[in-house]
């Protein structure tokens, strides 16, 4: 998704609104996955989508961090949001989601999916589903590269998530929003966590990362972990499910144990801060946090041993 901030003294319904500032930024992307890799000295390739102004001004932030892609490219922008703020910080949001997809659309996703899925080592699936023919394509991807043998790690969103645990993702990262969408999520944390733990088992997903206030939960079948460090206040920015899942994807890659895994996920979940756009953060303060958090145990082999 692009986002167009436009800041103005007054915001006047039917009249004539003059801007005071224009900025434009990435939003929720899976090119923040991409970034996080190639921080962490990944080599990631992304596939997919990409139109209109938006597009090239994603394409041209994934060439000037040396990030490979190939993108199927559309007339119209896939996703937009305006953000409209006044001088007393009202905002007013113009949400643009009308790109739709074909079975053309399909069938090159699919060519461009198959021809690069020998050389992946790891398949990171993000996008909404936003109707029927998003949902079949990321669905579609998941199970070529089930099929291919490779791990795949889903940060997804939508009404429809359920349907591609069916295919046991390696790892599945989700918060509290997710959660809410099929009823998963309860006032009690302990009730949460056995509940995704039970989807684990269910599904046969190796980890569940749950990133709450708290910090981030790690689910396995037979631990739960909790990863946090006390000196930091964490400010979530929109896409941090992106950034964790660019982490995690490198941490399975290289087989890093489940504990330096969520050590590198916290780490990147409280250093990404959107105001330091293009930036973000850097491999230093990743790498500085990962050495301070704690990864602190509170359930092991169907017992919460601490709470």
């Amino acid at each position: 998704m692009i986002e167009k901030e436009i800041s103005l003294d007054r915001f006047e319904y039917g009249g004539v609104n003059k801007i005071d500032n224009y900025r434009l930024r990435i939003g929720k992307s899976s090119v923040y996955s991409a970034y996080i890799m190639k921080l962490l000295q990944g080599d990631p390739f992304v596939i997919g989508f990409a139109g209109g102004i938006g597009g090239r001004y994603i394409k041209n932030f994934l060439d000037r961090n040396r990030i490979k892609s190939n993108f199927i490219w559309k007339d119209d922008e896939l996703q937009s949001c305006f953000k409209i703020i006044d001088a007393e910080g009202t905002e007013t949001i113009l949400l643009d989601r009308t790109a739709k997809f074909d079975d053309r659309d399909s069938k090159n996703l699919r060519h461009r999916v198959i021809a690069n899925m020998q050389d992946a080592e790891c398949v990171l699936i993000n996008g909404d589903t936003l109707g029927p023919m998003s949902q079949g394509m990321m669905q579609e991807t998941l199970t070529l590269a089930k099929k291919a043998g490779k791990h795949t790690v889903l940060c997804a969103e939508g009404m429809n998530i359920l349907d591609f645990l069916q295919t046991a993702p390696y790892a599945w990262i989700v918060d509290d929003e997710q959660l809410a969408v099929f009823g998963v999520k309860d006032a009690e944390v302990r009730k949460t966590l056995a509940n995704l733990h039970e989807m684990l088992v269910n599904y046969k997903v190796r980890y569940i990362f749950y990133a709450t206030g708290e910090g981030i939960y790690g689910i396995s079948r037979n631990k739960i972990v909790l990863t946090a460090f006390s000196g930091i206040d964490i400010t979530p920015v929109p896409w941090f499910k992106e950034a964790i899942a660019g982490g995690v994807a490198i941490g399975i890659k290289r087989k890093y144990e489940f504990e330096k895994i969520m050590k590198i996920a916290y780490a990147i979940y409280a250093t990404v801060d959107q105001s330091k756009f293009p930036e973000v953060c850097t491999r230093k303060e990743i790498d500085s946090v990962a050495k301070k958090s704690k990864v602190i145990e509170i359930y092991n082999k169907g017992n919460f041993v601490k709470f």
